[in-house]
């Protein structure tokens, strides 16, 4: 029988440090996209995940967001222009969530458009 999908659509602040970029809540979600504003330019983006469930209580338990590297050693990153999408790594399938900073942003705060599906 066909059971029909959860999807999640947001935006999320892409900043310069782990710091200044929002959280994307990612617990039972198993794929999706990142979606590049058309008014960047070519952007590294890497990826950090937290330390619990976005849904503990942050003031009891704030979440600790960490580098995200492959078994190799390599952080998880990649480099994109303006306007591209790309799939959200399959590594990060596991988080319960995840930020994403980028190399160079061309305004403070910019919003990145992000989809997910279970």
């Amino acid at each position: 029988m066909l059971t029909e999908r959860n999807v999640m659509f947001g935006g999320v602040v892409v900043g310069t440090t782990e710091a200044t970029s929002d959280p994307f809540p990612f617990q039972d979600m198993s794929g999706g996209f990142i979606h590049v504003p058309a008014t960047e330019g070519t952007v590294t983006l890497t990826f950090y995940v937290a330390d619990n469930d976005h849904h503990v209580d942050d003031a009891v338990d704030p979440p600790t967001f960490q580098l995200a590297k492959t078994y190799s050693g390599g952080a998880i990153s990649v480099t994109l222009d303006g306007g591209e999408s790309c799939e959200i790594h399959p590594s990060l399938f596991s988080a319960c969530q995840f930020k994403i900073v980028a190399d160079i942003v061309s305004v403070a705060g910019v919003r990145y458009k992000v989809t997910a599906k279970s």
